[in-house]
Formats: structure tokens, C-alpha cells, sequence
């Protein structure tokens, strides 16, 4: 394992910014991902091979089962067309990245924070997108904002239909970006 670390020495920064750059550190990486396999416990190795079925099956799953919202006996096609069901699927679609972007835009400006390296403005707007994903506050706001049933089965289903929307946005804006990326830095180096 030292001698594969060793490879990481990198004299004035001549490996480029990032180990994706550089050949010899992405072999190095997957050799230590190799020799830390070899040393991992078995139950180590189970946790680690059921961690995407936890975190993107069983743990939404439970989250959607815990949210409380009864779709008996509603006309969902009604409850859709409801103010406040529009309201809260927009503001976590439009409202969220607005203010994550508007907020990191002034932060910048007025230098109270930096862009990382590499991250750019449409990152931001991305992740602005993603963090519309707002399912366990806004219920836990909406359960102490409406004590009407129907109000309260309004919401919940503006925040799940604004969560799925801002997922999906985030998702295809990112991967989208991501390859115009990939293909501004292979024009530029070509």
C-alpha cells in the first residue's frame, strides 16, 4: 500500500488538477481500492454491497410510507389543480434554486465566499434544482402549518410532486451540463 501511495507524490503540482487527469493515479486508485477489498471483514463487504439497496430503495421507501399521505378516496386530478398544491410543487421547483443561486451569487459578490475550483455557475444552479428535494422539513412545516385534513393532504402532495419534479430537473440539467463539459474541454483540446 506504501509504494501505491508513493505514486501520488507529485512535485509543483505537475499532476493536473484532478486524478481523473492523470493515468498513473487512476491505476493507483483502483490498486488500493483492490488492496483495501482484500483486508475488508465480510460483513464490511456486505455493508457496502447492500448500501445502494439501503440508500436508494428501502430508505425512500420508508420515507414515502412514513409521510402519512392517504391518496384514498381522492380525486388526485382535483387535488393537482388545488392552490396550494401548485404553490408548494412550485416553490420547491422554482423557489429553491432561485434562492440557492441568488444567495450564492451575492455571496460571491460581496466576497463572503469563493467558487471552489472547478465549480461553476450552472453547478450551482444544479444543485440549487436538486435541494427542491425537500421532503422530511416541508412535511414536518406542513404538519404544523394545516390542521385541516385536506389542507394538510394539499401539501403533502405539492411536496411530493415538487420533489420528484426538482429531482428530475436537477438530474437531467447536471447531466446534461456534465456532457456539454465534457465536450467544451474535448473541442477546446483538440
Amino acid at each position: 500500500v506504501r509504494k501505491i501511495l508513493d505514486e501520488f507524490h507529485c512535485e509543483e503540482q505537475s499532476c493536473g488538477y484532478s486524478i481523473l487527469l492523470n493515468q498513473g493515479h487512476l491505476s493507483a486508485v483502483h490498486a488500493l481500492e483492490l488492496a483495501c477489498h482484500d483486508v475488508e471483514t465480510p460483513l464490511q463487504r456486505m455493508e457496502h454491497s447492500l448500501h445502494p439497496w439501503i440508500a436508494f430503495v428501502l430508505l425512500p421507501v420508508f420515507a414515502f410510507a412514513n409521510a402519512g399521505l392517504s391518496l384514498k378516496g381522492i380525486n388526485v386530478a382535483s387535488v393537482l389543480a388545488q392552490p396550494l398544491t401548485i404553490g408548494i410543487a412550485l416553490g420547491l421547483l422554482v423557489g429553491k434554486p432561485l434562492g440557492v443561486t441568488l444567495f450564492s451569487f451575492l455571496a460571491v459578490k460581496t466576497n463572503i465566499a469563493v467558487l471552489p475550483a472547478g465549480v461553476r455557475w450552472s453547478h450551482i444552479i444544479g444543485a440549487g434544482m436538486l435541494g427542491g428535494i425537500g421532503f422530511t422539513m416541508s412535511l414536518f412545516v406542513s404538519n404544523l402549518s394545516f390542521v385541516s385534513p385536506d389542507l394538510l393532504n394539499y401539501s403533502k402532495l405539492g411536496i411530493l410532486l415538487g420533489s420528484i419534479l426538482s429531482a428530475a430537473a436537477g438530474l437531467l440539467f447536471l447531466t446534461c451540463e456534465c456532457s456539454l463539459q465534457s465536450r467544451r474541454e474535448a473541442a477546446s483540446s483538440a
